[in-house]
């Protein structure tokens, strides 16, 4: 099994921040440009038994979709939650979400344990190839995810202060 650990901080704190990955669409947010992947079904919730199912090609080989269903495993508002594949391209993915504030500052921790397809020679590959499979692709799709969360927070702390509103729209046909 292979080990990846990620921190973003967060200028926002821990229940903001927290709320946000419970917000419907934050997984799509969190899908860096360049991972082309249809979200097929998905619970609104992280709570442990709710499953996220997308769609995605398969590296290197032509009108071919693998799908990944992601099943949360752990959930401690606001302190962490956990997902689980149980079906998709690696022999195992598991990935907890840890955080932590301080001074109004949250750090998230992705801590993420996998095995790759083929076992040693899946590895030997990816190694062979710098990492190109496996290690950069995750390495690069988490500092995209650091930044789309920084920016965020960042737009939605701008409006935090402003008291919501009821909108009324009537109309007739």
């Amino acid at each position: 099994m292979t080990k990846y650990k990620h921190e973003t901080v967060v200028n926002a704190d821990i229940k903001s921040t927290f709320d946000w990955f419970e917000h419907e669409g934050s997984f799509r947010r969190l899908m860096p440009p360049w991972e082309v992947a249809e979200e097929v079904r998905a619970d609104d919730s992280l709570e442990v038994g709710s499953q996220r199912i997308f769609r995605f090609p398969a590296p290197g080989i032509p009108f071919v979709n693998m799908t990944w269903v992601a099943e949360h495993t752990g959930y401690d508002k606001p302190n962490y939650f956990a997902d689980t594949m149980i079906k998709g391209p690696f022999w195992k993915w598991n990935h907890n979400h840890y955080l932590t504030e301080k001074d109004g500052v949250t750090t998230v921790v992705d801590d993420v344990t996998y095995s790759v397809p083929f076992g040693p020679i899946g590895m030997l590959v990816d190694k062979i190839l710098g990492g190109a499979l496996v290690t950069g692709r995750i390495s690069s799709m988490f500092k995209a995810r650091e930044l789309r969360l920084q920016r965020d927070m960042r737009e939605h702390s701008k409006y935090s202060t402003i008291p919501k509103k009821k909108i009324l729209i009537a109309g007739s046909s």
